[in-house]
């Protein structure tokens, strides 16, 4: 791993951490998280979605590698692709 070159603060307990290579790393009060987006983006194309600093995403994979390899979580489980999509349409469960 690179080490951090800057860290830019975002309110409320929000960072955006670059390392030297320009990957970017969103963390909240210390956990990686972001709502918006990925929160793991590494120069060299792969990405993690995490929440509360566990691999999350609704709406697609929660890792995306440059690869072209994919995996969804929800909640740090991972699931099928299948697995997924049965869950996603039972909101309740989420």
């Amino acid at each position: 791993m690179f080490e951090i070159k800057e860290i830019i603060d975002l309110g409320n307990g929000a960072t955006l951490e670059i390392d030297e290579s320009g990957s970017r790393f969103y963390v909240f009060n210390g956990h990686y998280h972001r709502e918006d987006g990925p929160a793991a983006e590494w120069a060299n194309g792969n990405r993690v979605w995490w929440r509360h600093d566990k691999i999350h995403r609704i709406g697609g994979p929660a890792v995306e590698l440059a690869n072209g390899y994919k995996s969804w979580y929800i909640n740090g489980e991972e699931y099928s692709e299948e697995e997924y999509n049965t869950i996603i349409q039972c909101p309740w469960i989420i």
